[in-house]
This record gives structure tokens, C-alpha cells and sequence, in this order.
């Protein structure tokens, strides 16, 4: 078994052949370099490159294109990142999905593809962990839809559908284990209270941006209501499964043509409410022209429609009417609020979001009157 590692200098042939199983067979050309886009806050990526050589047993060789993560490089954010517990979650939640019980899973329903990238390697430390994929990007079409303007509604339709099929597997997946073992997975809450400064600095960027937004002022108190809008989705229960925590649309790969899509980055995944993964996923990835009460219902139907047909091909129950999971969402859009105004300033300066965007949250927001919502809660 290869040692977790923390930097692209000490990827050699010898730890990718620990790291990939291949005992006894030979990896050459290796070259790492950084991935064509940022790092990600929660941890750092880079391209690993190499060469398996022709066997004579097993016979052609063949090029290896991965994609490794790794501990934040940055000191701040390695600490949030070991407080957040991102790479235990991740690692756990990767080993999970290339079980053998949760293939199972996805056999009884139907036999699913389930829409989450396989890791080569995942393995966690005391400092953090190392994660090795397919580097899907190097496989024509794949592609990460970064517009600042957002999803449009068909392609939120896509992501909301195969989140669809996470929470319904998951859900089954739960449902099998004996309540110790169930308690056991997953055990902790994400500790948003980390990310607290984030949420206020991110609150008050916004509230100078868009000053005389009717809004603005109610932003701060968003902050300041922070405990409470992470307790919505315990206040508001749909039904349990394991959740992605951190839903945008930075975390989503489509095929070709946009009609199918996967689910990656798993660091703040938890054993939870659907319904957070929802809002957050539409309030910080929904175009203007999804954010209204027209398109949300749409794509809530959307959702429920891939959620019964895993679970009724799995002979499963659905375990709660459309317009209980309507109802949880709509109480918890304050939520997704939060989880926006704890990115938004890393969105804003690397362009991820436009203003346009960013208003149409604000207007969201106030035609919903929802902190009076919140209040009217206490």
C-alpha cells in the first residue's frame, strides 16, 4: 500500500505502482504539472502523466492520464481543511462508492451507472490524504461548465437529475446497514462553523457591492444568524442520505452534449438532508433565468422524477412525497444563501460569478422575505 503524499516532487514510478496495484509491472515516463485551472480551496490538484509498459504476460502497455489531489499547499487552509475533516470525508466516501456492497446497490437499481468519477487510489493520513483519479478532461468531450452566468435550466435539470441518483443510492446504501454500523459512516457534522469568517467577510463584500440593494442590509444579519440557518436542515427533514455538502457547478463534469453528468470534489460530504445539496446547488449555480419560482419547480420535478425511478427499481419506497421535499427546500433557502456568501469572495475574484448573477440571488432573496422566514422560526 503507497503512503499518502503531499507534493507533485514525490510522485515517482515506484509510489504509482504501489498506488495503483500493479505489483511486478513497470511505469515509466512520469511527469507531473499543475492542473490548467486554480486550485481548489480545500485542497491542491496536479496532472500526473505516465507510460505502463508492454508485459508479456498481460500483454499491451497503455498511457495513464490522472489526476491527483492533495493537502492544501497554503498553511491557513490545510488547518480549515484537517478541522473541516475534508480528506477523511472524501476518502471515505470514494472507498465507499468502489465497494462491493455499493455496487450492489447500484445493481439492484436497475443496474445505475453511478455518476461518481472511480479513484485509482484513496488513502487518508493524521495531515491530511492523497486521491488519484482518471483525469476525465483528458477523455474528448468531457467538460466543466464554468460560465459566470450559471446553469441554464436544462443543464440544472441534468445535475439535479443525477443528484438524484446519488441521494437514492445513498438512501438504499443507508437503509442496508444495521443502525450501528449507519452511525458509524460518515459519523460527524461538517463543522461550517470553521468557515464563520468566511461567511461574514463574504456577507459584507456583498453588502458594500450592492449597497443600495434592499437587500444588503439583510445580509448582515444572514450572518449573524449564522447557527440558525445551519440548523435548517435538521429543523426541516426530508429523509437521509449521503450528501455532497459543497453542490456548484465547479463540482459538475458534463458529457459532450450536456445530456449526462458526474458529481465530483467530495470533501464536505455528510450523512444528511437531500434538500441542502439542493438549495445550495441552485443558489450558487442557478442563471438568472432559473432562479425563479417557475424553473425551481421544474427542476424540483425533475429531481423527484430520477429519485423514484432508482428507488422503484430498486423495490425501494420512496421514503417522502414530492411536496414534503418541496416544502423542506423552500424552508432552507437560507442555507444555500450561507454557502454562497462563504465562496462568494473567491468567486468574485476569480471571475466564477457574474454581477448579474449575484443580483439575481439578492432579488431572490428579498422576494422570499427570507429572514423574516428565518425569524418567524426562533
Amino acid at each position: 500500500m503507497a503512503s499518502p503524499i503531499s507534493r507533485k516532487e514525490e510522485v515517482t514510478s515506484s509510489w504509482l505502482v504501489a498506488a495503483l496495484g500493479m505489483p511486478g509491472r513497470k511505469i515509466v515516463d512520469v511527469t507531473t504539472k499543475n492542473v490548467p485551472v486554480r486550485n481548489g480551496f480545500l485542497s491542491d490538484m496536479f496532472l500526473i502523466e505516465a507510460r505502463l509498459e508492454e508485459d508479456a504476460a498481460l500483454g499491451k502497455g497503455r498511457h495513464l492520464n490522472l489526476i491527483a489531489k492533495v493537502p492544501p499547499v497554503d498553511p491557513m487552509m490545510r488547518q480549515v481543511a484537517l478541522g473541516l475533516g475534508a480528506f477523511e470525508r472524501e476518502v471515505e466516501v470514494y472507498n465507499v462508492f468502489g465497494s462491493a456492497r455499493f455496487k450492489d446497490v447500484c445493481r439492484r437499481a436497475g443496474d445505475l451507472t453511478f455518476p461518481i468519477p472511480k479513484s485509482a487510489f484513496a488513502t487518508k493520513s493524521d495531515t491530511g490524504g492523497t486521491i488519484l483519479m482518471r483525469y476525465l478532461a483528458s477523455k474528448c468531450g468531457y467538460k466543466v461548465l464554468t460560465s459566470p452566468e450559471g446553469l441554464a435550466t436544462p443543464t440544472l435539470k441534468v445535475a439535479l437529475e443525477t443528484l438524484a441518483q446519488v441521494h437514492a443510492t445513498g438512501f438504499l446504501f443507508l437503509k442496508d446497514m444495521a443502525p450501528e454500523e449507519r452511525r458509524e459512516f460518515l459519523p460527524s457534522k461538517v463543522k461550517w462553523e470553521i468557515l464563520s469568517n468566511h461567511v461574514l467577510g463574504g456577507c459584507s463584500a456583498v453588502a458594500r457591492k450592492f449597497s443600495r440593494h434592499p437587500v444588503s442590509k439583510v445580509l448582515l444579519e444572514v450572518a449573524g444568524e449564522f447557527r440558525s440557518c445551519l440548523d435548517l436542515p435538521r429543523k426541516h427533514p426530508s429523509f437521509e442520505a449521503i450528501c455532497h455538502g459543497d453542490l456548484w457547478h465547479g463540482n459538475l463534469i458534463y458529457n459532450a452534449d450536456e445530456s449526462r453528468a458526474i458529481l465530483i470534489d467530495w470533501q464536505l460530504s455528510e450523512r444528511g438532508n437531500p434538500a441542502m445539496d439542493i438549495v445550495t446547488l441552485v443558489t450558487l449555480s442557478a442563471s438568472s433565468e432559473s432562479l425563479t419560482t417557475e424553473a425551481i419547480s421544474s427542476c424540483l420535478q425533475s429531481y423527484w422524477r430520477s429519485l423514484t425511478e432508482v428507488l422503484e427499481a430498486a423495490g425501494s419506497p420512496v421514503p417522502v412525497s414530492f411536496l414534503r421535499l418541496e416544502t423542506c427546500v423552500n424552508e432552507m433557502w437560507l442555507y444555500g444563501v450561507l454557502v454562497l456568501m462563504g465562496s462568494i469572495k473567491t468567486f468574485l475574484e476569480q471571475g466564477k460569478i457574474s454581477d448579474r448573477r449575484l443580483e439575481s440571488v439578492l432579488n431572490f432573496v428579498h422576494e422570499r422575505n427570507l429572514l423574516q422566514a428565518l425569524a418567524l422560526e426562533e
